[in-house]
């Protein structure tokens, strides 16, 4: 079988999927921070359901469309299975996809070639 070289994508070809991955960590994280700390208190204290019945299926959009964001930007980049899911966990903990994304992004531009 003949040897296979993956080529590194270029900062260049990198630029859209690495911004739109930085963008949905950041909605993602305020979208649910807003959801536990706002939205779900006024809920079971206030009895309001409103909040939460706007930002709880606004945030679930968001988190899908971070999701595929995620995969578009793993595939591009050729992560491993097991850390493409990683990155798509951190949006389930307030802030932590904040801090993975600035992690991923510095590695990401790191690796890829100029």
């Amino acid at each position: 079988m003949a040897d296979v070289q993956t080529r590194r994508p270029t900062r260049k070809e990198l630029r859209g999927p690495l911004l739109r991955y930085q963008i949905l960590s950041y909605v993602t994280a305020v979208g649910l921070i807003v959801l536990l700390f706002v939205a779900m208190p006024l809920e079971y204290l206030a009895h309001d359901k409103t909040v939460v019945s706007i930002v709880g299926p606004a945030h679930g959009l968001v988190y899908i469309v971070y999701l595929l964001c995620v995969f578009d930007l793993g595939n591009k980049v050729g992560w491993t299975l097991k850390k493409t899911v990683l990155v798509m966990l951190a949006g389930v903990i307030p802030l932590l996809s904040v801090f993975v994304e600035r992690r991923v992004h510095r590695q990401i531009l790191a690796e890829a070639a100029d």
